[in-house]
């Protein structure tokens, strides 16, 4: 029998939060002010992510595995509900979920070898917390790397940022690439 989860019961998005799950883009940036959400929003749509698609694969990440675990993986915890892991690897750096969903987390800028992992991977969805602190060229080796083979899967880049000039706001806000859109958080 499939186990159904109910997130609600943990996670009670905001307004902004809601657009920025409901967007239909390739590659979504939630980003804008200190205490809007971004990272409880980043760690709940990839655990979405991963739940509605049995078998998926995420990853994610900060550009430094240090900060990563200092913030971001916490908030994934305290979201994840305990009756949907069925494994938790820490020397390998991923939970295995109960519906075969595999999301593995990490730092980008840390060194050559995490970097050689991520170009193995075949992904369903990424998330970059924090993307400012790191490079356009991890969010293209990222981007490059959403095609797991999956039928009616939905491939998606989601990114938190705070408001700072560089790749992150060229991107995204100042050239309108199609399939990428912005999603300003508020305190």
């Amino acid at each position: 029998m499939t186990k159904v989860v109910d997130l609600r019961k943990l996670y009670k998005p905001f307004e902004k939060q809601i657009i920025a799950h409901t967007r239909p883009e390739r590659f979504v940036l939630f980003g804008g002010a200190v205490g809007g959400g971004k990272s409880v929003w980043l760690c709940n749509e990839g655990l979405q992510l991963s739940l509605e698609t049995p078998g998926n694969v995420g990853y994610l990440c900060r550009h430094e595995l240090t900060s990563l675990l200092r913030t971001t993986l916490m908030t994934l915890e305290r979201y994840l509900p305990s009756e949907i892991v069925a494994q938790h690897h820490q020397t390998e750096n991923f939970y295995r979920l109960i519906n075969g969903s595999l999301i593995f987390y990490g730092g980008l800028g840390d060194d050559q070898k995490a970097i050689d992992r991520l170009k193995s991977l075949e992904l369903g969805w990424f998330a970059i917390d924090q993307a400012e602190e790191t490079t356009e060229n991890h969010f293209f080796l990222l981007a490059s790397r959403l095609r797991l083979n999956i039928p009616k899967i939905r491939y998606k880049g989601i990114l938190s940022a705070n408001p700072a000039p560089g790749w992150v706001k060229h991107r995204f806000i100042e050239q309108k690439l199609p399939d990428h859109i912005f999603i300003r958080s508020l305190p």
